[in-house]
């Protein structure tokens, strides 16, 4: 599994920067994925924190208010996604926006799907805050807020 590395420039560039980095990200939210956790904090700043909502019926079923460190961030995305079995797809063209910030963090706002296999079983948002790691010049997350909810049908 591979960081992205692209910088982002102008808008479309920041828009594709956004869309590449949400394709990769539902990959490593696939319940099946074969990834161990060591593997997948890589991708994520010593100092990352993440926070999750799993809503069911408008009632919540999974919640994570803070989490620090990027080992214990990967482990909750591997633990939602195998106890929900549930993968993510956002809505690249209308569900999705970029905001960067003069500082270098990077803000990508998402909105999308959420299905078990193929079938969509409710919709999610998330904001994603990634950074460029100046020693290798990959961008890894800084912070992960995502709320699911669930369909009852």
């Amino acid at each position: 599994m591979e960081s992205l590395s692209i910088k982002p420039k102008s808008k479309s560039v920041e828009h594709k920067f956004a869309e590449d980095f949400l394709e990769w990200f539902a990959t490593i939210f696939e319940p099946n994925h074969s990834s161990h956790v060591e593997m997948v904090s890589q991708h994520f700043y010593s100092n990352s924190f993440t926070s999750y909502k799993i809503f069911e019926s408008q009632n919540v079923v999974f919640c994570q208010d803070e989490v620090n460190g990027q080992k214990k961030c990967a482990e909750v995305i591997h633990e939602i996604g195998k106890t929900y079995n549930i993968s993510l797809r956002p809505n690249l063209k209308s569900g999705t926006q970029i905001e960067v910030e003069r500082y270098g963090l990077v803000h990508i706002f998402s909105a999308g799907s959420a299905l078990k296999g193929n079938s969509v079983c409710g919709n999610y948002s998330s904001t994603i805050g990634v950074m460029q790691e100046p020693q290798y010049k990959k961008y890894k997350i800084k912070s992960l807020h995502i709320i699911i909810k669930l369909s009852t049908s």
